[in-house]
């Protein structure tokens, strides 16, 4: 009885054997020491003493348990205390302890063991997985199925080693804990890596589950990283050689232990959970929540931050290949050697890629806003290279950015509907805007489907509006193409003031395709065979296939199908209250020139219609006042042909208007007269005979609209004489 009362209570107390595990890397198994053979000192209280012992008690429905000891004693009171006691086969192999004195404490339990066993001296507990668990004491309460070491507890295990103030082990729920101060040290692995040093208030782990549990201000530092955190819980792989993930609850971060460490990302949330590759090292997986930031890995901070993060990262650890984040997602790039800084807000980021690339695909959602620095923006026309001082900004329903291979390495920004795009002076909107960063270009669309709109860009010199329009975000060089409308803002000037058009209002075009250069102020409007282009201004106009507008000279040419309207000012020599004058001019070439105030047509035939007459000729030179937007000359040249006012009609190879001396200057070539057919005198005709008109033949031929008198300037040769001609009858059918 005496050995099946010490094997119950040897028993009782071997049920904490497994109470501290910390899955780390390596196994051992030490081989338990030879107990020493000493004799027990008797005292008063001992009943019976024997000297040394060796049992194996056995144990129906569960393993046996084999006792060793240098001494046993069994005292008066009923208790029993073993020296140098060693005590395996519990739970099979699981655990082997061993002490320098066992003592029985306590009422018994109802099975007969005693409520408490204590060991103290050197208390050790080994695990068949290599855990070496010691403290100077132990308790194991039979009532509570708890072992407890209530004072330093140091353990070992492998390349693990560690402290803490108190242990317990739990027998019903399998669990281990150390209580307080708990710090582990995991030394270099063959190659000299995987260290790692790890503190929390608590540890416990629940055997045969692979986890370790931290809790209270966790702190782990590894090699390159430290991860801390309220809580933190860790899973092992089946072998317990490597970690399978990470969680860490309540403040949580991740870190490189070197600032500016380029190898290593940066992670901090509410909770943090983490996947490792099969080294334990790689990470893989992590998603991170509440209050969730990430600084991605690189040689430029590149920093997410969202209510929630979950990425991806390939087999090497180091590219991403899918990102996800929600919820007030703000993405902040820091500048590099070839690319500026930029923000980018939304609700939600998803952004894919593969092993091998990286990310390629980045999708905002939610109202996205991307701003690009105003540092990387040159000031336009700044020979010194000064910056805006604002910065470009672009908004639409979704985002899309084009990668190559992270989060920075934006190719396109695609901006799809309600897209606006805003920098410095310039404003973008339209269906869809595609942003070229890296060629600093800006391409504006219509969707694929309807309801669709118009482009629009609008600079300080002007609003472009289009089905597409391609614009050069750092020289605002833009074309345009599809129902394109313009609005040209003239400046004030004395040039503008004189000019056909006027600076007082915006200068309209129309086309179907439109080029713009700022260095030039060159704009080309292109219409088609069908529709032409047209730039106008109230009534005045010009329309042609082709129309190239300078807007710093106020100058033009136009091509192909030439249809001018203009409204001049009445000259000095024109009678107080004379309206506005217009000039319509049809031709195949315009060309005007603001400096020489000079408008040339050109054509097969150029037609005139105006109140100074109706011309018709191959060319026509329209001379403006130097201050003014009044006409001092009109030249027709080559066939000339007019229908002048007073029912006068004209012929010749030149014809000049000369409008501050309201005089017409009709020139004949050799071989070829000028002619002028003048209207019948009423007074001198017979009102019973149809009129007669007189046609005047001559080389030059003067007529003076304000006396009505004609001049025939001789050059050598004698004019012919006048001769009569049916009024009705055209000189240019009858030449």
């Amino acid at each position: 009885m005496r050995w099946q009362k010490i094997a119950r209570v040897v028993v009782a107390a071997i049920g904490l054997a497994g109470a501290v595990a910390i899955y780390y890397y390596t196994r051992s198994r030490p081989a338990p020491a030879d107990p020493p053979q000493t004799l027990a000192q008797l005292d008063a209280n001992v009943v019976m003493a024997t000297d040394g012992c060796q049992k194996l008690v056995i144990r129906p429905g569960k393993s046996n348990a084999k006792i060793e000891c240098a001494a046993s004693e069994l005292l008066s009171d009923g208790r029993i205390r073993m020296k140098q006691v060693v005590i395996s086969g519990l739970n099979g192999s699981a655990f082997v302890m061993r002490g320098d004195l066992l003592e029985s404490a306590g009422q018994t339990s109802t099975q007969g063991f005693p409520a408490q066993t204590v060991l103290t001296g050197h208390t050790k507990l080994t695990t068949d997985d290599g855990l070496e668990l010691l403290s100077d004491r132990a308790t194991y309460d039979d009532v509570q199925g708890e072992f407890v070491m209530p004072g330093a507890v140091t353990f070992t295990r492998g390349r693990l080693s560690g402290t803490s103030l108190g242990a317990t082990y739990q027998r019903d729920a399998d669990i281990i804990q150390l209580l307080d101060k708990a710090s582990a040290r995991v030394a270099a692995d063959p190659s000299g890596k995987g260290t790692a040093n790890a503190t929390a208030t608590r540890m416990s782990l629940k055997r045969g589950q692979h986890t370790l549990q931290m809790a209270g201000n966790v702190r782990v530092v590894g090699d390159t990283q430290t991860m801390t955190g309220n809580d933190a819980t860790w899973t092992f792989t089946e072998n317990e050689q490597a970690v399978k993930y990470v969680e860490l609850r309540g403040a949580a971060r991740v870190f490189p232990n070197v600032r500016g460490n380029t190898d290593q990302a940066t992670m901090n949330g509410d909770n943090i959970t983490m996947t490792f590759g099969p080294d334990g090292l790689t990470l893989q997986h992590a998603t991170l929540t509440g209050s969730a930031g990430l600084e991605m890995a690189g040689s430029a901070p590149r920093t997410i931050r969202a209510s929630l993060i979950d990425f991806f990262l390939g087999p090497d650890g180091r590219l991403v290949s899918k990102l996800d984040a929600k919820d007030q997602v703000s993405v902040t790039l820091a500048a590099t050697s070839t690319a500026s800084g930029r923000t980018i807000t939304a609700t939600t980021l998803a952004a894919t890629g593969d092993d091998t690339k990286g990310l390629t695909r980045a999708q905002f959602d939610g109202n996205p806003v991307f701003r690009q620095d105003a540092a990387a923006i040159p000031s336009r026309g700044s020979a010194s290279g000064s910056t805006t001082g604002k910065g470009r900004e672009g908004s639409a329903t979704r985002l899309v950015l084009t990668l190559g291979g992270q989060i920075d390495a934006i190719q396109f920004a695609e901006f799809q509907q309600n897209a606006k795009f805003d920098d410095a002076d310039m404003h973008g909107e339209g269906d869809i805007a595609k942003y070229d960063e890296a060629n600093q270009r800006l391409y504006l669309m219509p969707n694929d489907r309807d309801p669709r709109r118009t482009s629009l860009v609008r600079t300080a010199d002007m609003e472009v509006t289009a089905w597409t329009i391609d614009v050069r975000t750092e020289s605002q060089d833009l074309t345009a193409k599809g129902a394109v409308r313009t609005r040209t803002f003239q400046k004030a000037s004395a040039a503008a003031t004189a000019s056909l058009f006027s600076a007082k209002d915006a200068i309209l075009g129309a086309a179907e395709s439109f080029t713009y250069t700022k260095s030039s102020r060159r704009a080309v409007y292109t219409g088609t065979t069908a529709t032409s282009a047209r730039l106008w201004q109230g009534e005045p106009k010009v329309e042609a296939e082709e129309i190239v507008y300078f807007d710093e000279t106020q100058s033009l040419t136009a091509s192909r199908r030439v249809d001018s309207t203009w409204e001049l000012d009445p000259g000095a020599g024109d009678k107080p209250g004379t309206p506005v004058k217009t000039y319509k001019v049809r031709a195949d070439t315009l060309d005007y020139d603001d400096a020489r105030r000079t408008a040339v047509y050109n054509g097969a035939t150029v037609y005139l219609n105006s109140s100074d007459g109706d011309v018709e000729a191959r060319k026509m030179t329209f001379q403006l006042a130097k201050a003014s937007r009044t006409l001092e000359q009109m030249r027709a040249e080559q066939d000339v042909y007019a229908q002048l006012p007073g029912g006068y009609e004209a012929s010749g190879e030149v014809l000049v208007f000369q409008a501050d001396q309201d005089v017409y200057k009709l020139s004949g070539m050799p071989g070829r007269n000028a002619r002028l057919k003048r209207p019948a005198d009423r007074t001198d005709s017979n009102a019973t005979t149809a009129p007669q008109c007189t046609l005047s033949e001559s080389m030059q031929i003067n007529l003076n609209r304000r006396t009505n008198g004609v001049e025939q300037p001789t050059s050598g040769e004698a004019p012919k004489p006048n001769q009569p001609i049916g009024c009705t009858d055209s000189i240019r059918r009858s030449k």
